[in-house]
């Protein structure tokens, strides 16, 4: 066991970059009768609760600028592919998997509705594009991506992300949309004859 728990040592030492001492004193600790592992407090997962909690207060106290802010720095922690990919998954670990992903994605959703909110359309298109194509069940990304191409002047790419949505809520799920994400179909087609209006008053 002595053996073990040296060479594991080595191995937190080389990741952190701490000396072998340092994790013997701090991290892997000899305890009577065995061995404490002992997180470091600044992890990345901690980093990102840290961060995201901050986001929240400064959203409930209404400064929207900083909470915009500390809601990108969450999300650059963090690109939303699966934590903890390389450790055996057992009920424990995985519920806690679940609770991430779904902090994520409130964050993503905080985020995207707070840029959304203040004009700034096509600064979150991207983001949003690939948000939507990883969750392609999430109603609410998607609401917000049709959203973002709209008042982008793309009705065209709008009305593809929702019949892409509708198809995929039925084959998969047997539901229809949200009436949320009908109304704004029907925004969708508002808007592209305003276009179709605007060209044809161009080119008189």
């Amino acid at each position: 066991m002595q053996l073990y728990i040296t060479q594991v040592r080595r191995f937190l030492a080389g990741v952190i970059g701490a000396t072998t001492r340092e994790v013997m004193d701090q991290v892997l600790i000899t305890r009577h009768g065995g061995y404490l592992l002992q997180a470091p407090e600044s992890s990345d997962l901690d980093r990102f609760s840290a961060v995201m909690e901050s986001g929240r207060n400064a959203a409930r106290a209404g400064r929207n600028d900083q909470a915009a802010r500390l809601y990108a720095e969450a999300l650059g922690l963090w690109d939303g592919s699966t934590p903890l990919a390389g450790v055996p998954h057992g009920p424990l670990i995985a519920a806690r998997i679940r609770l991430l992903q779904q902090d994520w994605l409130a964050v993503a959703g905080d985020y995207f509705e707070m840029e959304l909110a203040r004009g700034r359309y096509r600064n979150v298109l991207g983001p949003l594009m690939a948000c939507a194509g990883q969750h392609p069940l999430h109603e609410n990304l998607h609401r917000q991506l049709i959203r973002a191409l709209i008042h982008s002047g793309q009705p065209a790419e709008a009305m593809a992300v929702f019949s892409r949505l509708r198809a995929r809520l039925s084959q998969e799920l047997g539901i229809d949309p949200a009436p949320e994400t009908v109304q704004l179909r029907r925004r969708i087609g508002t808007s592209s004859g305003g276009t179709m209006m605007r060209a044809l008053r161009e080119t008189a």
